[in-house]
């Protein structure tokens, strides 16, 4: 009986904790969760295949990796969102085109001959100049964007220095976020497996291959001194330090969204977060369909996620 009455003292003794255990628990994940705001199909971007987003001197533009010549703007109104044409031009070739691996060059040349799109504009970003950034994920290299619409390739040549760092290993999954930091520096995300940065500032660059194999960089963007990375494979936005970008970092959570049966896309078998821009109040994320019908209601426009920026994120 004495033995019999001691562990029942020690199991009722016990579950508080673990009550309080669960608690904070939920407690925790409930509060790291971003809060959604409105999700707003974009009119006028179906087949558009957006893939990256930066909030650029009040207006929020997009490209798409199918469109080698055309910048987009998505405008919103109350509850609805469209697509606008914001501008066109026309990309010089790349003065470097190098793709040591023979696999890599073979699906390259079927990209640049065999497709419509031969840039893969993967990644947008804004200057304080006004200059518009584009990320080539098909040539490892940044195009720059004048005002007056003349282009010219600024960061060329990436690829091989990248590989001989460690980057680059896997096929069509190089660069896929750049985030201007100011006129002489920029962050440019390799996507995935292995998942990294360059960082070209003063005129040096830096390559640095992360070491967790489940990182999964989509999206950059930069605000108020902090790097703000889209981590589609763990549905997060992460806020890193300039200083060191692979481990200093708070994360909040859209993983209740990207799980949601009503934001799902038939065939789609990982998640679709192409592009991230922040403002004093919200966090905006736009998802990239590849021509996939919404499991929902069967139509194919892309969507626009407006979360509430959490206080100090």
């Amino acid at each position: 009986m004495v033995i019999i009455k001691f562990n029942t003292i020690k199991v009722i003794s016990v579950l508080p904790f673990l009550l309080l255990s669960s608690y904070l628990i939920a407690h925790e994940d409930t509060r790291d969760l971003l809060q959604l705001i409105q999700s707003t199909p974009i009119h006028g971007s179906k087949n558009k295949e957006l893939s990256g987003l930066s909030l650029c001197h009040g207006r929020l533009l997009t490209i798409s990796d199918k469109d080698d010549h055309t910048i987009y703007e998505i405008e919103t109104i109350d509850d609805k969102s469209r697509l606008l044409e914001y501008l066109k031009f026309t990309p010089p070739t790349p003065k470097y085109i190098t793709v040591s691996r023979t696999a890599d060059f073979i699906q390259y040349w079927m990209r640049t001959h065999l497709t419509k799109s031969s840039m893969d504009f993967e990644g947008i970003t804004c200057t304080a100049e006004s200059n518009i950034l584009l990320a080539s994920e098909a040539h490892t290299a940044v195009l720059q964007i004048q005002k007056d619409g003349s282009t010219e390739w600024v960061h060329s040549n990436l690829y091989e220095e990248g590989y001989k760092s460690g980057l680059f290993l896997t096929y069509n999954a190089y660069i896929e976020g750049i985030a201007a930091i100011n006129r002489d520096a920029l962050i440019l995300s390799i996507e995935r497996e292995p998942s990294g940065y360059i960082i070209y500032s003063e005129g040096q660059y830096q390559y640095l291959v992360n070491d967790d194999n489940m990182m999964d960089l989509s999206g950059l963007f930069y605000d108020r001194g902090n790097l703000y990375t889209l981590e589609r494979r763990r549905s997060r936005v992460c806020k890193r330090s300039i200083k060191n970008v692979q481990t200093d970092a708070e994360c909040r959570s859209f993983k209740h969204i990207s799980s949601n049966p009503a934001y799902r896309y038939r065939g789609a078998q990982f998640n679709m977060e192409e592009g991230i821009a922040l403002d004093n109040d919200h966090i905006y994320i736009v998802i990239d369909v590849n021509g996939r019908e919404r499991s929902s209601n069967g139509r194919k426009e892309t969507i626009l996620f407006t979360y509430k920026r959490p206080m100090g994120f």
